[in-house]
């Protein structure tokens, strides 16, 4: 079947700092698909280090100089500014040997983003220029094109900046229904976001259990990054720490095929999204923002943003986790 898709392809080699680790593996939970898991970690894309300790901020690689991350992964003051010089983006996948270690110079909150809410959870993150060896990044329009999706969980062992096995899991998204109650911003943006219930446990707190940190949609062999773990809610106003939370937890992930033109409006090399043939791209523009004006009951479950809590910490990882 014919695509139309655009490639952005970009010649890639480190200019501000170059460590060769080793190669991606994972594991996978995994139904019956034509797709190899491979290609799932082969997919170019970074994970954020703040003063050189990995958050679990994804970042994903949207051109030579730039990627998109979750606003709540940093702290903004009143004029929306945030000192990039304590971030750095490690990259694997997507033909990268190893990976490479980018020094973030900028940090752009989306207009519209709210803390409270998470709407419009996300920001440009500029980082040095970058060349060798050709790899292409795109961004999935309309997840209902998919056959399936994946969860994805990707770290470093701390010391070494060498990656952990990726962890993986397919399909498993939560009644949209219970996910609306859960979140009125879902309810009234839900062509914005995934919602899904599946945790891993912490590497450090076996009390503690966490989202994944992007989702990818995979249909016959072809594979493509739609968004990032934004927020979540819980029912119990107890967190992410306590084992009887593992079924009340609503993860919700932010698709970013609606924001292509406020990205494009960002970088220097255009990005477009990623449809089958017979079917209609999202049509959006620089201004495009979710619909905030909501009304909440106040019986709604406490909404959280693993990013920005210190609640959770993966510590030192270990090969195979």
């Amino acid at each position: 079947m014919r695509r139309y898709f655009i490639f952005i392809t970009l010649a890639i080699s480190l200019l501000f700092g170059l460590e060769t680790v080793s190669a991606l593996a994972q594991n996978v939970t995994k139904r019956a698909t034509d797709v190899a898991p491979d290609a799932v970690a082969n997919i170019p894309n970074g994970l954020l280090l703040e003063s050189y300790k990995q958050t679990f901020c994804q970042v994903m690689i949207v051109s030579s100089q730039a990627g998109v991350a979750a606003a709540s992964c940093f702290k903004f003051d009143d004029d929306g500014y945030t000192d990039p010089s304590t971030y750095t983006v490690i990259v694997g996948g997507g033909g990268i040997d190893g990976s490479l270690r980018l020094y973030v110079t900028k940090i752009e909150k989306h207009p519209n983003y709210n803390p409270n809410s998470f709407a419009n959870n996300l920001a440009i993150v500029t980082f040095g220029a970058i060349n060798n060896p050709d790899i292409t990044y795109q961004i999935g329009d309309i997840p209902s094109e998919w056959l399936g999706l994946y969860f994805v969980h990707r770290s470093l062992i701390e010391d070494q900046f060498s990656w952990n096995d990726a962890n993986i899991i397919e399909d498993t998204l939560a009644d949209s229904e219970a996910c609306g109650a859960a979140s009125p911003l879902f309810r009234e943006n839900n062509m914005d976001f995934i919602c899904n219930m599946a945790t891993r446990v912490s590497f450090s707190d076996g009390n503690c259990v966490l989202p994944y940190k992007y989702v990818v949609g995979h249909r016959d062999t072809d594979v493509i990054q739609l968004g990032f773990y934004s927020h979540s809610a819980i029912k119990e106003d107890t967190g992410f720490c306590n084992g009887e939370n593992v079924n009340t937890i609503y993860n919700y992930y932010i698709l970013l095929a609606n924001y292509i033109p406020w990205i494009n409006s960002k970088i220097s090399t255009p990005l477009t999204s990623y449809h089958f043939e017979g079917s209609t791209p999202a049509e959006s523009t620089t201004s495009y923002s979710m619909k905030t004006d909501i009304t909440y009951s106040g019986d709604e479950p406490k909404q959280y943003s693993l990013h920005n809590l210190n609640e959770v910490i993966e510590g030192s990882l270990s090969a195979g986790n």
